[in-house]
């Protein structure tokens, strides 16, 4: 298997999932930093953003093993997921539990088998999801809020944390875990309910059909996947592993997404968009899921930069 070599003194980040949207940033950000950054994705083995090699499955351990001996990274960031919109039946998948377990579960204990195995262990972050709250009983969610996960996506992002945490505390491996909230970028994937409201009302604004969305009155917690990579830097700076809740902080209906994409596009969002029963909706929680992110602030310093308004202006204007 042909690996990227060495490089020098510089700190080596391994990013699992580089071609996603939090990857795409996270390598970005490294790189900018001055750091050496070697990727794996469905397609192909990256370093930076240039493809130096075949696709390593993070299913297939040996393979793994091989890698990681062979890169020797300093931290890994474990970014890969079988994604799931709120706008998605996920229920109707009937392999929807087997293929997150296969990536969320086997693949990351495979990256951390492996990366116990080598001579100087690296930090390892894993990537969670605000899914693992499931209906919660409260809002906002701290890292105290009990994870009762309600679906195949949920479940099996809460077992890797369980995973992590077992590494951290029994196998003496740096593994913390962020509990990432909405966070959307230009790269966001097109059923994401963000990725829709943003194309449709620019689509709109040249003399489209209005946009057809479900429940406006759900409410998310947004940020940008710019500033959320930063923090998952900032939690690998720690000394001590831990496990942070990333998010804004504050929570706004999909309507209030429309008419800011509605502000910035010219056009009026009662005529921009459509809210239609027969759309596919999240399974409602009890409150709305958003974070609350006061530890990670008081603990790492991190500060969001791109305010709401710029994110969704981003994601309107530049192409993905």
């Amino acid at each position: 298997m042909r690996v990227p070599s060495e490089a020098g003194s510089k700190e080596t980040a391994l990013v699992v999932g580089c071609a996603g949207q939090d990857g795409y940033y996270l390598t970005r950000e490294l790189l900018g930093r001055g750091h050496r950054v070697v990727g794996i994705a469905r397609d192909a083995l990256y370093e930076g953003t240039a493809s130096v090699g075949p696709a390593v499955s993070i299913n297939d351990a040996p393979a793994i093993k091989t890698l990681l001996n062979a890169v020797k990274p300093d931290r890994i960031y474990y970014l890969a997921a079988h994604h799931h919109s709120s706008q998605q039946a996920e229920a109707a998948s009937d392999d929807a539990m087997r293929r997150g377990l296969a990536v969320h579960v086997d693949g990351f204990d495979i990256m951390l088998s492996a990366a116990c195995g080598m001579a100087s262990r690296p930090k390892v972050f894993l990537a969670s999801s605000s899914h693992v709250f499931g209906r919660p009983t409260k809002s906002p969610q701290d890292e105290m809020t009990p994870r009762a996960p309600v679906s195949a996506y949920g479940v099996t992002k809460d077992l890797a944390m369980r995973i992590a945490d077992f590494y951290a505390r029994h196998r003496d491996l740096f593994c913390a875990s962020g509990v990432l909230y909405n966070h959307e970028s230009p790269r966001r994937a097109p059923h994401f309910v963000s990725r829709r409201i943003a194309d449709g009302v620019a689509a709109y604004a040249r003399g489209g059909a209005p946009v057809v969305l479900g429940d406006l009155s759900a409410v998310v917690d947004w940020g940008a996947a710019e500033d959320y990579v930063r923090a998952m830097i900032d939690i690998l700076d720690l000394e001590v592993p831990e496990t942070f809740v990333v998010a804004s902080g504050t929570g706004r209906t999909v309507a209030e997404f429309v008419e800011t994409a509605c502000r910035i596009a010219g056009v009026e969002a009662e005529k921009a968009a459509v809210e239609d029963a027969s759309v596919i909706r999240a399974q409602g929680a009890g409150v709305p899921l958003i974070g609350d992110p006061t530890r990670l602030l008081a603990t790492t310093g991190w500060r969001p930069r791109i305010g709401f308004e710029a994110m969704v202006r981003a994601m309107m204007w530049v192409e993905a």
